[in-house]
């Protein structure tokens, strides 16, 4: 994994942005910095971004990054060992109105692994998550199948309407 060379790109992007002023992509970028530096136990660093894009975030009115931001930040926090301050970010996560399917599985799926570790149980957590992953897969499975029938549709008339006459 090239986290280097993944941080310079979003270095890159990032005074890119600035320079454009597309305050959203730099909230973007900044929480890709945050990420990169986990990743890479720089946990200080990531703190650090991803504190600066949540409160862009927060001026900007993007609610949904300003929760990445706080996917982020219980992911920082656990990576520190701070499971306590994790909890109830990763609570309020999955509690919230609003919050997209994908980051609600995904806080799911991070409270249960912390109760887990901590010999709690981690049923419902995983129970809640995988009721989320199925219903976006039978959404998609829905919408494929739409598009299956439309495409259809379409190539039908189309190759009615070069056949001889």
């Amino acid at each position: 994994e090239d986290f280097a060379g993944a941080a310079q790109h979003f270095e890159k992007a990032l005074a890119a942005a600035k320079a454009d002023t597309f305050a959203g992509e730099q909230v973007a970028t900044m929480l890709g910095l945050s990420m990169v530096a986990y990743r890479q136990g720089k946990f200080f660093d990531a703190a650090r971004w991803n504190k600066e894009a949540v409160e862009l975030a927060r001026k900007l009115k993007q609610a949904s990054l300003k929760r990445t931001g706080v996917l982020n930040e219980a992911r920082i926090r656990l990576g520190q060992g701070d499971a306590a301050g994790a909890e109830p970010l990763l609570r309020k996560l999955v509690g919230e109105a609003g919050v997209s399917s994908q980051l609600r599985w995904t806080a799911h799926v991070e409270l249960g692994q912390l109760l887990a570790g901590q010999g709690r149980n981690a049923m419902p957590e995983f129970e809640r998550a995988m009721t989320l992953l199925e219903a976006g897969q039978a959404n998609l499975t829905a919408a494929e199948d739409r598009i299956s029938f439309v495409s259809g549709r379409i190539a039908g008339k189309n190759a009615a309407s070069r056949a001889p006459s």
